[in-house]
This record gives structure tokens, sequence and C-alpha cells, in this order.
């Protein structure tokens, strides 16, 4: 058979077909897209991980930077408390603690997410406390000095700062228990996630419950980040006393 097509004829051979030929393009084209759409999943679920670890890891730091500020505003505070019981004013600036905006929404755990979120909370009842005990500082100071206030008015409201500071310091040892604790979780934590397969493939193990991570598991870590603290905190003492020995 003879098709007259423009001016240039093409001969098809009866019962010869165009379709193979064509099928096998469209296919091919359709494979190289689903490739390039799995690859490109991958790629985001690889990307997607690294951010996750590189967060558990930011997560680590910012929590020891916790503890660090947490000794300070003690230091801090326990100070106060004797300026103002010896019937002086203290000038205390103590550090907030730092909460990234967006550190949860990398975390990629739900487990973990939870966990961090519960501890936000604690951190961010301890800053307004904080900020609460400052102002109240500082406007007592400016009563006193503007002569407003008599003697046993600011006796009263020098207790009720102190009474404040000591339950301050109270509230910061109980928080630093929160903040250890967590640390040890994401330790074990970190051991456990090696790779981006790791956690599906411990859940899939557990009868019940989605962390990886036990009780048992964080008691026995943060035994040993107790005895990490307690032999920097006698190195610290040994170098403090052999330079005021000097």
């Amino acid at each position: 058979m003879t098709h007259w097509h423009g001016h240039h004829f093409i001969a098809v051979q009866p019962g010869s077909n165009l379709l193979p030929g064509a099928s096998g393009a469209f296919f091919g084209a359709f494979f190289a897209f689903l490739f390039g759409l799995i690859a490109y999943f991958l790629q985001k679920k690889f990307d997607k991980y690294h951010k996750h670890k590189n967060t558990v890891v930011e997560l680590e730091y910012l929590l020891q930077e916790h503890l660090d500020s947490s000794a300070t505003n003690q230091y801090l505070l326990n100070g106060a408390i004797k300026t103002i019981s010896d019937d002086k004013f203290s000038f205390t600036l103590m550090n907030n603690f730092r909460l990234p905006e967006d550190l949860s929404l990398k975390l990629g755990e739900l487990a973990l997410i939870n966990r961090y979120a519960d501890y936000a909370i604690t951190v961010q009842r301890m800053n307004h406390s904080m900020q609460t005990w400052q102002k109240t500082n500082e406007m007592l100071h400016t009563a006193a000095i503007s002569g407003v206030l008599t003697q046993d008015a600011r006796k009263v409201n020098q207790k009720h700062l102190i009474d404040q500071a000591m339950m301050l310091v109270k509230f910061l040892k109980g928080m630093d228990d929160e903040t250890k604790y967590l640390v040890s979780y994401v330790r074990v934590f970190m051991r456990k996630d090696k790779n981006i397969w790791s956690i599906p493939v411990l859940k899939r193990g557990k009868e019940n419950g989605d962390d990886i991570v036990s009780d048992k598991e964080v008691t026995e870590e943060l035994s040993e980040m107790e005895k990490e603290i307690a032999d920097i905190q006698k190195r610290s003492k040994e170098k403090i006393d052999q330079i005021l020995k000097k």
C-alpha cells in the first residue's frame, strides 16, 4: 500500500504496524519520568532525615546550654538573696533560656517532638518567672530611691523578693532534672537513630507505642551523665583551688 503524503511517497507494507515504535517511545519517556519522580521523592526523604539528624544534635547542644545558664542564674539569685538580706540593692540580670522557634519543626520523630514540647513549656514558664522577679526587683529599687517606701514597706517587699528568689532557685533545680533527663533521652535516641531506616525497623519490633527509647535506658544514661558532671565539677574545683593558692 502506498500513501501520498505531501510531495513524498511513504510505502507501508500490508500488515505492518506503526504502534510498537510509538508505544516504545512513550513507555520509555513514561518510565524516565517515573524514575525521576522516585529519585526526587527519595532525595526529599533523605534531605528531611539529614535535617532531622542535625537538629537532634542541635537539641543536645541547646540542652547543655540550658544547664550552663541555669547554673549561672542560680548563682546570681543566691547572690541576690544575700545582698537583699543585708538591706542592699541587687542588680541581677538573669539569662533567659533560648528556645529556637523552628527546632521542633525540623525534628522527624513524633515521640521526640512531644518530649521537647513538654520541656519547652517548663522553660517558657521559667523565663516568665525570672522576668517577673527582675521587674519586681527593679520596681522596688525605683520606689526606694524615690522615697515613697516606708522602712516597714521596704522590709516587707525585700522579704517577698527573697522568698521569690529562693522559690526560683528551687524551680531551676527542678528544671535541671528535666533537662538532664531529656539530654539522656536524646543521647540514647542518637545511638539508635543510625540511618534513615533505623527508626522504622525498631518500631516494627515493638508491641505497643512508638517510642524507641525506654525509661530504663534513659535512667542508665542519666546515671552515666551524673558521673560525668560530678567529674567535671571536681576537676573545675581543683583548678580553682590551685589558682587561689598561687
